[in-house]
């Protein structure tokens, strides 16, 4: 068989010159009874059969392929199986304010990994002296329809200092700014990756306030809006990041809004500001309500805490009785929150993974 008019033939078929090569070989393959079909055949016939065995051709090949990947596969799973069957490796990524009910459980169910988790305290919790009362002023919303209002935050503002802020503390809007964004990790193989967020309020030691003023021009605009003049807002927030002693994240309504969702977006900013903190032995405690309920995200303040392994971690509810010398309960909760701006756990957290945190 003359080769020169066998590849003439494959050419004035009219395809590609990778065609024709590839055509080659599958007919040499075939051996001289498919050759000389070939041969005899029309020009449209001889090229639909050779795109036949062509694509017989690329399934043996592929046949061949996936064999061999499949070996390959199952000696590096061999190998690797031992450490796999010793770390699974997690990785979360979740916006506080936006935590799907499936994720909000995957979290609350790793948090005891890393501490001794008590998630429904009552107030007055973990203090080992019992809190001050104070009797709170009524808050109500100016415009309960627009949780953002600027009415709104001008009148939250004045109630979180007359009300909640100890002396030497003063409160900061940053609505809107979203500073809030790290990495925790749990372990080795556990990592929650807390995507840019933004709170509701802040408490920052005055002190630090006033370096923040002097350092960016930082100022309160008609008593609703955090300003920079130098730098950016998010710049200033991390500038007082080591005075901000609280959070205070406002939500509608503590029931309707989700209990669930509610404390778990409030347990991520309490680990995204604290991590970002170093994990200081003053913690900055995350409360989050309607202004007229509170609950809190802190650290446990009693010497029993020094006695577990893992560092404590406690979400108290508003208290539901009256104390003993017949202060209200909601006297009770707001004592209890501004004794917790103020007082230290009794030990560091065991912070990054597994070493001290900071003093």
């Amino acid at each position: 068989m003359d080769a020169d008019e066998f590849v003439a033939k494959l050419k004035r078929i009219g395809k590609s010159e990778d065609w024709v090569v590839d055509a080659a070989l599958a007919l040499d393959t075939g051996g001289n009874a498919v050759k000389l079909d070939f041969m005899g055949a029309t020009d449209e016939r001889a090229a639909d059969m050779v795109d036949k065995l062509l694509k017989r051709a690329g399934k043996v090949a592929a046949k061949v392929a996936n064999k061999i990947a499949a070996k390959v596969a199952a000696k590096i799973a061999a190998k690797l199986a031992p450490a796999l069957r010793q770390q699974t490796v997690r990785w979360i990524a979740v916006t506080a304010s936006h935590c799907s009910f499936d994720t909000c459980k995957t979290i609350d169910r790793m948090i005891p990994e890393r501490f001794s988790y008590h998630g429904s305290c009552a107030v007055p919790c973990c203090l080992v002296s019992p809190p001050t009362p104070y009797t709170p002023e009524p808050f109500t919303w100016p415009r309960p329809d627009e949780l953002d209002a600027p009415e709104n935050t001008v009148s939250a503002l004045k109630w979180l200092e007359e009300n909640l802020a100890p002396a030497g503390v003063t409160v900061l809007p940053v609505q809107g700014i979203s500073w809030l964004d790290r990495t925790v990790d749990f372990s080795p193989t556990t990592s929650i990756a807390i995507q840019s967020a933004s709170t509701g309020y802040i408490f920052v030691e005055e002190t630090t306030w006033a370096d923040c003023q002097a350092q960016f021009g930082a100022t309160v605009v008609e008593g609703h809006e955090l300003h920079v003049a130098d730098g950016c807002a998010s710049d200033a927030l991390e500038f007082m990041l080591p005075g901000i002693v609280g959070l205070y994240t406002v939500t509608a309504d503590t029931v309707t809004g989700g209990l669930m969702k509610l404390r778990t977006q409030a347990l991520l900013q309490y680990l995204a500001v604290n991590d970002m903190r170093g994990w200081p032995k003053r913690d900055v405690v995350v409360v989050y309500g309607d202004l007229r309920s509170h609950n809190t995200v802190h650290a446990g303040r009693k010497p029993v805490d020094r006695i577990v392994r893992m560092p404590s971690l406690h979400v108290a509810w508003p208290a539901i009785m009256t104390d003993a010398a017949g202060s209200s309960p909601d006297s009770v909760t707001v004592g209890f929150i501004r004794a917790l701006l103020c007082t230290p756990r009794t030990v560091a957290a065991p912070w990054p993974w597994p070493s001290g945190g900071a003093a």
